[in-house]
């Protein structure tokens, strides 16, 4: 079951696998995360760069989530956070 998780705190559920919904939005706005994540632009609170080349994303929707990039995804994230 897939969840998407409003700014507003609310959270629908979805019968779209994630896949499915990353090849539906816009990569403008829209970033795969990891394997259980896609960030929308306006979501991101903080960044914080970590070493090794990872970075701590907190997101606005709750004050609790927070998660770390891997390595391999920081670049990506770096390049669409700069855009």
């Amino acid at each position: 079951m897939t969840y998407i998780h409003l700014i507003c705190g609310k959270r629908i559920p979805s019968s779209i696998p994630l896949i499915d919904l990353e090849n539906m939005l816009d990569p403008k706005i829209f970033f795969r995360a990891n394997r259980q994540l896609i960030l929308h632009f306006d979501s991101i609170q903080t960044i914080e760069k970590m070493k090794s080349s990872k970075y701590l994303v907190k997101l606005k929707s709750r004050e609790d989530k927070k998660f770390v990039l891997s390595e391999e995804k920081s670049k990506a994230f770096r390049k669409w956070v700069d855009r």
